[in-house]
């Protein structure tokens, strides 16, 4: 049945994939990010799967290793999802007390950074754990620009250059 879908699979995010056999198999739907293009290739696996074809056809066809093809297909089978694994989240290495002191020392003095936090608090963690914690906590610290202050002098400094050259053509 050429044009009819051969699999039609939603993600958690609602994109729908259809894979229909045309000269090559093509998904049906905007891939919106890099999760959409795995999505996809998965689909793909399990299309070709479905009609028969071998894990080391399939693996030719798509471009990957055959263990991949059959991981992707048992986990078709026992699961019915093509989604990856959830992830752990990150073990964390400050307590919650920390935390709010982290928060307080930026609070306190809003021209500090993440490395002198770390420093003050005496914590046994990196800097950028620090900038983390203020970051999740909406405190986005910047260095300051160190400007010098233009006096008199500078002024008139410049303004004596720029007389100087006034008559000079733009070959000067």
């Amino acid at each position: 049945m050429r044009g009819q879908p051969i699999l039609e699979y939603r993600s958690r995010c609602g994109w729908s994939v259809v894979l229909r056999p045309y000269h090559s198999w093509t998904a049906l739907f905007i891939v919106r990010n890099h999760n959409d293009i795995q999505l996809t290739w998965r689909a793909r696996i399990i299309a070709l799967h479905e009609e028969g074809i071998s894990s080391r056809g399939i693996a030719q066809q798509v471009g990957c290793s055959r263990s991949c093809v059959q991981k992707w297909i048992e986990r078709w089978h026992h699961t019915g999802n093509l989604n990856g694994l959830e992830r752990r989240p990150r073990s964390r290495v400050t307590s919650q007390e920390e935390d709010q002191r982290i928060i307080q020392a930026a609070e306190n003095d809003p021209f500090t950074n993440a490395k002198a936090i770390r420093e003050e608090l005496s914590l046994e963690v990196s800097a950028e754990t620090v900038r983390r914690w203020l970051h999740q906590a909406g405190i986005h610290h910047r260095v300051l620009t160190k400007k010098e202050q233009l006096i008199d002098t500078h002024h008139a400094a410049r303004l004596a250059f720029a007389r100087q050259f006034i008559d000079k053509g733009m070959e000067f």
